[in-house]
């Protein structure tokens, strides 16, 4: 028993030592996000090994320079209540839980937006339990220190738009020729229907996924 107790307190320590150095070092970045833009992500430093190329097409813009029809859209697509949820959406967990019980694997992840933020920006895209226990503290902290003006305006600019493209401006550029601000309402469905799998799918694609995203964001974006 004693062997045992000695186990278990060894292995208390070593969780909470963890936990605490994982604090430490997140907050810490989170703060320096909360005014400074990062150069890099794992994800892109990943796609660059994949790929095997020295860099990404990637550029900058300002949350206040993407046109608010697109933020709309982009939200009736991604996490409908960002501004109302404080980073995690129950009820998108609980149907994602559900169809992972169902299939007896995880395959769903029902993540915010402020969630696929915090992977991007800090974790890589495996899907294993752990990796969700760490996305959803880096959540917590991004919503206390960011807010949600700043988390949106990173997962504009760092989530991935296809092979090596990161961004919506580098997307808007690379898909269509012009800035996010000169997109056509159907061209900004069109980019954003593809983000659940960038490197699949292209703006152009007649796969019945991305279109019928494209017909969902229609059906409420007119509603509004």
């Amino acid at each position: 028993m004693k062997l045992i107790r000695n186990l278990v307190s060894l292995l208390f320590v070593f969780v909470f030592l963890f936990h605490f150095i994982f604090f430490i070092i997140s907050a810490s970045y989170v703060f320096y996000l909360k005014n400074h833009n990062p150069v890099t992500t794992p994800l892109m430093e990943l796609r660059k090994r994949q790929y095997d190329v020295s860099g990404v097409k990637h550029s900058f813009v300002k949350l206040s320079k993407v046109p608010k029809s697109f933020v709309r859209m982009i939200l009736i697509a991604e996490d409908c209540n960002f501004y109302k949820h404080s980073g995690i959406d129950t009820e998108g967990l609980k149907l994602a839980l559900q169809k992972n019980m169902e299939k007896g694997k995880y395959y769903y992840g029902g993540s915010t937006i402020s969630q696929q933020t915090a992977r991007t920006l800090f974790l890589t895209p495996e899907k294993s339990f752990i990796r969700k226990y760490l996305e959803l503290i880096l959540t917590f902290e991004m919503e206390f220190i960011l807010g949600k003006d700043r988390i949106l305006e990173l997962y504009l600019n760092y989530a991935e738009w296809g092979k090596g493209i990161f961004g919506v401006q580098a997307a808007s550029r690379y898909f269509f020729g012009k800035s996010v601000r000169e997109l056509t309402e159907e061209e900004a469905m069109s980019l954003i229907a593809i983000l659940p799998n960038p490197r699949k799918y292209t703006p152009f694609s007649t796969s019945k996924l991305v279109q019928s995203r494209i017909e969902l964001i229609k059906s409420y974006y007119y509603q509004q």
